[in-house]
C-alpha cells in the first residue's frame, strides 16, 4: 500500500462543520498523506478551525466557486491518490484504507468509488438517514454514471492523479469552473471516457443535507444541471452509440425530477410571500423543463398551480394593473415586431363566443404608450385584450 494520499476540502464560511470533516480524516484507519483545506474567500471563522490542527495545510484564495478551490487544493497536493471531500460531510472510518486497496489492486482506472448515505439534518442539530443508496449496478462505466444509475460524491471517490491530469483542462485544472452545478460529475465523466473505472459498492462516506448546500437551492440547480449535463451531448452524439443516447434522456430526466420535484413548494412559498411575479417564473420553470410533468408530482403542482391562479384571480382590477404596470417598467421587448412589414388597419381576435376589432387608430395609440412606457407594441395589445376580456367577463 502506498501512503501517498491527499485530501483537499474545499470550504466557504463553513466553520461551524469543518471540525468534523476534519477529524474523520484525521481518524481514519489508513492516515492520509497529507490534509489541505482552500479556503474560498471565507469571512467565517474558517483560518481558525484549521489552526487547531497541525495536521492541516491551510490555502486561502479569493473567493472563486468550488471547482477552483478543488483545483487549487489539487495544485498544491503532492499525493499519488487524491480524495475530495466537501467541509460539510464525513468519511467513515476505513474510507481511505478502501479506497487505497481497490485502487492498488486495478492500477488501469481512472478512479474507484463506493456508497454514501444521504443524511439531512434535524431540528435538534442531529442528522437522519435518509437514503442509503443501495441498488447500484455492480459494473461502473461512462454510461452507468450518464444515466445517474450510479450515485457519485466526492467524498466517496479514490482519483488516481495520473487521471486528472490527463482530463485537465489547460491552465486551469482538472475541475471545469464553467460547470457549476454537477462538477463532480463531469469530470467522472471526463475521466470514464479516458479509463476504466470501479465501483466497489463499500460504505465510504456521508453526504450530509444542511439547507446551506448548494444542492439545497433548487431553482439554480436545476437549471445549471440540465445545461451541464448537456456538455455531454457533443461526445454522445459522436460517438452514435444508441446505449449512450438513452442514458443521456435517462440523466437528463433523473436531474429534472431530482431538483424539479422542489420547485412547486416554491411556488408555495412564493404565493405566501405575495411575489406573484417570482410565483409565475417558478411555473413557467417547470412547464419549460417539464412540458408534459413526467419527472414531478403532479399533484403537488396542481394545487400549487390552483392556489396561484385562485390567488390572482382576487386581485383587484386597478390593483393588478397597477402592480404589472410596475413590473413592466423598463422590462426589454419580449416580442419585436417587424417595422419594415406592412400591418392591417384593423386587429381582430375571435372566440366562439366573442369577436370584437381594434382600430388602426386605437392600435396607433396603444403604440405611442408603449413606447411611452417602454415596453413593445404587442405588450400593450395583450394588455388591452386583458383589460378588454376582463370587462366582457365581468359584465357576463
Amino acid at each position: 500500500m502506498t501512503k501517498n494520499v491527499s485530501v483537499v476540502i474545499p470550504s466557504y464560511n463553513c466553520a461551524q462543520f469543518l471540525p468534523e470533516a476534519i477529524e474523520s480524516i484525521l481518524e481514519q484507519s489508513y492516515p492520509p498523506f497529507e490534509v489541505i483545506v482552500v479556503d474560498d474567500g471565507s469571512t467565517d471563522d474558517t483560518k481558525e478551525v484549521c489552526d487547531r490542527y497541525p495536521k492541516v495545510t491551510y490555502v486561502y484564495q479569493n473567493n472563486q466557486g468550488v471547482a477552483a478551490a478543488r483545483n487549487t487544493g489539487l495544485r498544491v497536493s503532492t499525493g499519488e491518490y487524491i480524495l475530495f471531500l466537501d467541509s460539510d460531510d464525513c468519511l467513515l472510518p476505513e474510507a481511505i484504507e478502501i479506497g487505497v486497496k481497490h485502487i492498488n489492486a486495478l492500477p488501469e482506472v481512472g478512479f474507484v468509488f463506493g456508497r454514501y448515505f444521504f443524511y439531512s439534518i434535524q431540528p435538534d442539530g442531529s442528522y437522519k438517514v435518509e437514503e442509503k443508496y443501495e441498488n447500484q449496478p455492480e459494473f461502473a462505466n461512462y454510461e452507468t454514471i450518464l444515466a445517474i444509475r450510479h450515485r457519485i460524491q466526492c467524498g466517496c471517490i479514490m482519483f488516481r492523479r495520473a487521471a486528472l491530469d490527463t482530463v485537465a483542462i489547460e491552465s486551469i485544472g482538472a475541475f471545469d469552473p464553467s460547470v457549476l452545478a454537477i462538477e463532480d460529475y463531469n469530470l467522472c465523466l471526463r475521466i470514464a471516457r479516458n479509463f476504466p473505472v470501479y465501483f466497489h459498492g463499500e460504505v465510504v462516506s456521508q453526504y450530509r443535507y444542511t439547507g446551506n448546500n448548494i444542492s439545497s437551492k433548487s431553482t439554480y440547480f436545476l437549471i445549471h444541471a440540465i445545461r451541464d449535463h448537456s456538455q455531454q451531448w457533443s461526445y454522445v452524439e459522436q460517438t452514435k452509440k444508441e446505449e449512450y443516447l438513452v442514458a443521456y434522456e435517462e440523466g437528463k430526466k433523473h436531474w429534472t425530477k431530482l431538483f424539479g420535484d422542489r420547485l412547486p413548494y416554491e411556488i408555495q412559498r412564493y404565493i405566501r410571500a405575495k411575489e406573484w411575479v417570482a410565483a409565475l417564473g417558478i411555473l413557467r420553470l417547470i412547464l419549460y423543463y417539464d412540458r408534459k410533468l413526467q419527472c414531478i408530482d403532479r399533484a403537488i403542482y396542481e394545487t400549487s398551480y390552483a392556489t396561484l391562479m385562485s390567488e390572482v384571480r382576487k386581485l383587484p382590477l386597478q390593483d393588478s394593473l397597477a402592480y404589472w404596470k410596475k413590473q413592466l417598467a423598463g422590462a426589454p421587448p419580449l416580442l419585436p415586431l417587424p417595422t419594415d412589414t406592412p400591418r392591417p388597419p384593423e386587429q381582430s381576435f375571435r372566440e366562439a363566443s366573442l369577436s370584437f376589432g381594434i382600430s388602426g387608430e386605437i392600435t396607433t395609440a396603444l403604440g405611442l404608450l408603449g413606447g411611452i412606457e417602454g415596453v413593445t407594441l404587442s405588450t400593450t395589445l395583450l394588455a388591452a385584450f386583458n383589460i378588454l376580456l376582463a370587462i366582457q367577463v365581468r359584465k357576463t
